[in-house]
């Protein structure tokens, strides 16, 4: 029976041999399945397709096509008002649709509200009052790799194009803007966030045919993960212990022994990732590496998947988490129902830690001042 269902001629993957490949175009697909003799486990993907197919099945039914009708979605955030409607009018009338948002906060209910992939791409200002373009952008690579944002600035600082490179910011635009300049600087990174989107799809689809059979935690991790990390290789590399970790902690019966590892098999944001989705209590000890030896051991304290108290010899709280995300190596072990009276710190773990790790970076980032 031929296969019902649409494609991207122009972006198709190739799954052989343990191995991905592409993107292709359709036309090079059949060439190298004409030309080549590929083994019998031999899988195409593209988006708009929900799962990996033969490649034959897919060839063989030569469907074309189905049309894009989608409108695509930018998210403009300003707390200038005349300048706000002045980008939204000039993307109006180049046929995108437009949301708007007046400040920080706003934008990241809007974001929250809507889902950052529902966007195509974002352009922010940087001086407003509620954060800066850069704070707003830092907050949105904490779940979503994909979606690209413009910076519009007044300022010409080289030290701002700096810090938002590393934070990720795709282009930036200076005032007063240039109508054709905003238009293909849009055009562009609503390019980048579809390709980056199509990527992560792609290799979750891999990553699934992996996880198959290994439990929920560790693909609900994992989509977590692939999200909001760019490095494919990275995240391969330590799959298996992720699933060796997400199935210790799925277990019942390691109640009483918990579990144990090192860091450098998986990440510290890693192991909190994997303790928040499956919503733990209990206590992670972590023991920094001899090299290390400035860094105190710390006790991260969590319910429900929640972390409310951190100890760094003796600080607690956020001092102490910042202690504890410079610890690049050494063990940890995570014990079930060792509960805490105190608490120093709330809010969602993953973001706080993220953030935390951003304020770090840029700090080591910053020129040395004499």
């Amino acid at each position: 029976m031929p296969v019902t269902m649409t494609f991207d001629p122009d972006r198709v993957f190739l799954f052989i041999e343990g191995t991905q490949q592409g993107p292709f175009d359709i036309q090079t697909v059949e060439s190298l399945w004409k030309q080549a003799n590929y083994p019998t486990e031999s899988w195409l993907w593209s988006p708009g397709m929900q799962d990996w197919t033969p490649i034959g099945n897919l060839l063989d039914s030569a469907l074309p096509p189905a049309p894009n009708t989608q409108t695509d979605k930018v998210l403009v955030v300003d707390d200038d008002p005349v300048m706000l409607q002045m980008v939204k009018y000039i993307l109006e009338e180049e046929g995108y649709e437009v949301f708007s948002a007046e400040d920080m906060l706003p934008a990241c209910k809007l974001l929250e509200q809507k889902e950052l992939d529902y966007f195509d791409c974002v352009v922010t200002d940087y001086t407003m009052p509620g954060g800066t373009g850069l704070d707003l952008v830092r907050w949105m690579k904490q779940f979503n790799e994909s979606l690209q944002v413009l910076l519009l600035t007044a300022q010409d600082d080289k030290q701002l194009i700096k810090s938002g490179l590393r934070a990720g910011i795709f282009d930036f635009l200076e005032k007063p803007l240039d109508h054709d300049v905003l238009i293909n600087s849009v055009l562009r990174g609503i390019e980048i966030t579809k390709k980056r989107r199509e990527e992560r799809q792609a290799l979750m689809e891999v990553i699934k045919m992996r996880l198959s059979g290994h439990g929920m935690l560790a693909e609900e991790v994992i989509e977590k993960i692939v999200a909001r990390e760019s490095n494919s290789t990275s995240l391969l590399s330590k799959l298996d212990h992720i699933i060796q970790y997400s199935r210790k902690l799925e277990d019942s019966s390691t109640s009483a022994s918990g579990i144990k590892g090192e860091l450098g098999d998986v990440s510290l944001l890693d192991i909190i990732q994997l303790l928040s989705q499956a919503g733990k209590c209990g206590r992670l000890s972590m023991y920094p590496h001899p090299s290390e030896m400035l860094l105190d051991p710390c006790e991260v304290y969590f319910s429900k998947g929640k972390f409310y108290h951190v100890i760094s010899g003796e600080q607690t709280g956020i001092p102490a988490l910042r202690q504890l995300l410079q610890c690049r190596r050494g063990g940890f072990a995570f014990d079930h129902d060792v509960l805490n009276e105190a608490e120093s710190i709330s809010g969602d773990p993953i973001a706080l830690m993220l953030m935390i790790s951003t304020e770090i970076d840029e700090a080591q980032n910053e020129p040395m001042k004499h």
